[in-house]
């Protein structure tokens, strides 16, 4: 924190010691046994007086804070906080609020963000109780130290990649045990935990706020001895224990056993932390890990986790099947050596394309390219590569991969290709179907405009059915290929021929001048009737008539052009056959 902060406090001496020492607490006065307490209490314990002084703390706080003194820590306590908190508010400002609220409301509890004399993020949950002297009210903040909670959160977090839960902070509660193994003294916290009104009735039915046994099978009266005896002998005891509701619901707890002076003999000061919140998010964290594990196994993609260095750490039973592999285990024998080329097909090495990818991923979030694999035995799988990094609890970062095998839709789209091919294209003779060729004619129709020349042919093959009798079909598919194929060799730029069915095709060769279209007629009649087929040894020739129909600008619809073109058809047809017939279209 800098400065602005610091000045902010009043300035005024500090207390002296035994000003600080003048807080009572409600044990007869004995000043060394707050002092002890204070030292012994496992939060950190900061004393402030009405005017928001920093006055005193306890030992766990010069440990907590990094600080060798208490001097020192009271000098410089306001400085242990950044200069904004997490939410943006000033940290000098809801020091004091918190504080004077404390101070009139009696306690205020809230999450804080602290710095160590190193500088270290130190983010703590505060409750601040207000505190009564003979002289003036003052301040006790106790601080917990929230980074082992927050590491436990971060775990689950990481564990179900998208699964997020917060762990409620439990408030300590200190009971006192003197020599006998009796429960001597409390705090509020303590009946609070328990929903009880009074602290008799805490003292006198302690032992109905634990079952008979403990989770090890030994009698809560026997452990309770046992546990008291250890913490008399070492002085400090931490062990496990199991409270319960005086309804009978489960408390597992944490109990730190620590040995002062009190009253002029040595009591047993026990403070105990109720787990059930960080024991509930450890089994959901376990429960979202197996749930996590249950859905990348059951991907239909192959899923494959790196560290952000490329190390494959594991990979999902799609991934061992894309690449014909039994097992997890040898996806990672093989993967660098085996299942992807040097090269990818743009090009590019495979190594240096996975570490641009990888950064690509740890800079924007994801990252996609086409990529190739290979299977054991060396078929390509084409595929599209996702990388996603995820947080691994701590600075660091893994690498999510999801390979979709394109081999599938690869060949969906050759289908696709084909089924396509065949809706737009006469199969036998590459001519535009019918559907494609009106289509592309009502579109240059919506184009024309008044003055263009616009004709629509329409030929069918003379005498085609006698070829059908006299030498089968198959010799009639050749007669069909070849003037076909002479037409789109006569075709102008932009020109299209189209089956209209059997030996019937549409020919439209866009805005051209009559005198042209005319010429191209007489052509196309001189250049089929040259073309010979052989068929059963015998030499086949062609012709065609053909009709033609001009637009005006009073036709709207392409089938009735097309009708009039049919009609110049037959006009040609009786007119001998091997000639064309131009006509104007008719309203």
């Amino acid at each position: 924190m800098d400065d602005n902060l610091d000045t902010a406090v009043p300035d005024t001496d500090l207390p002296s010691e035994s000003s600080a020492a003048a807080i009572p607490f409600d044990h007869g006065g004995d000043q060394s046994v707050l002092r002890m307490m204070m030292d012994a209490t496992p939060l950190c314990v900061t004393l402030f007086d009405s005017r928001s002084n920093c006055i005193d703390c306890n030992q766990e706080a010069l440990r907590l804070f990094e600080v060798g003194t208490r001097e020192e820590y009271t000098e410089r306590f306001f400085r242990f906080s950044p200069e904004f908190q997490p939410d943006g508010s000033s940290s000098a400002e809801e020091a004091f609020r918190y504080l004077a609220k404390a101070l009139r409301e009696g306690s205020c509890a809230f999450r804080w963000t602290h710095l160590t004399s190193t500088g270290c993020v130190l983010p703590t949950e505060i409750t601040l109780v207000r505190l009564s002297t003979p002289g003036e009210d003052v301040v006790a903040g106790y601080a917990r130290d929230l980074r082992p909670q927050l590491a436990a959160e971060q775990l689950e977090r990481s564990a179900s990649e998208r699964v997020k839960l917060l762990l409620g902070a439990s408030p300590l509660f200190v009971s006192l045990w003197n020599r006998d193994y009796q429960n001597i003294e409390c705090n509020q916290e303590a009946l609070n935990l328990f929903d009880i009104d009074d602290k008799g009735t805490y003292l006198d039915h302690f032992f109905d706020l634990s079952p008979e046994r403990q989770p090890d099978g030994t009698l809560t009266s026997d452990k309770v001895r046992q546990v008291i005896d250890e913490a008399f002998a070492r002085g400090r005891y931490v062990f496990e224990w199991m409270h319960c509701t005086p309804d009978g619901e489960p408390i597992p707890s944490e109990v730190t056993l620590v040995r002062l002076r009190y009253q002029g003999d040595y009591v047993v000061a026990g403070y105990t932390r109720d787990m059930r919140s960080q024991l509930e998010a450890e089994r959901s964290a376990r429960e979202s890990a197996k749930r996590l594990d249950a859905l990348v196994r059951s991907l239909p993609l192959g899923c494959m986790f790196w560290t952000d260095v490329g190390e494959l750490l594991e990979c999902n039973e799609q991934a061992a099947k894309m690449f014909r592999l039994p097992d997890e285990a040898a996806v990672r024998e093989h993967y660098y050596t085996d299942l992807f080329p040097p090269k990818q097909p743009d090009g590019r090495s495979s190594v240096e394309k996975i570490r641009e990818m990888v950064k690509e991923a740890l800079e924007s979030g994801h990252s996609v390219s086409e990529w190739m694999y290979h299977t054991i035995d060396g078929e390509p799988i084409p595929s599209e590569l996702t990388l996603v990094p995820i947080s691994d609890g701590s600075d660091g970062y893994q690498i999510a991969s999801y390979c979709r095998d394109l081999r599938e839709l690869q060949s969906t789209l050759e289908i696709n290709r084909k089924l396509q091919q065949l809706a737009y294209f006469d199969p036998l003779t590459g001519a535009s179907s019918r559907i494609n060729f009106m289509q592309m004619l009502k579109a240059r129709m919506a184009d024309l405009r008044e003055g263009d020349t616009f004709g629509l042919g329409l030929f069918d093959v003379d005498h085609f059915k006698e070829v059908n009798d006299a030498h089968g079909h198959k010799a009639g598919d050749l007669v069909l290929e070849a003037i076909v194929s002479r037409v789109r060799d006569l075709m102008p730029e932009g020109g299209i021929v189209g089956r209209y069915g059997g030996d019937e095709f549409m020919v439209q060769l866009g805005v051209m001048g009559r005198h042209e279209l005319e010429q191209w007629y007489a052509r196309l009649l001189r250049e089929i009737s040259r073309i010979k087929v052989t068929a059963d040894s015998e030499i086949l020739g062609t012709a065609i008539s053909l009709g033609c129909c001009f637009w005006q600008p009073a036709c709207h619809d392409a089938e009735v052009l097309l009708e009039q073109a049919d009609a110049a058809l037959y006009e040609a047809k009786n007119a001998g056959r091997n000639c064309y017939v131009m006509r104007d279209f008719i309203c």
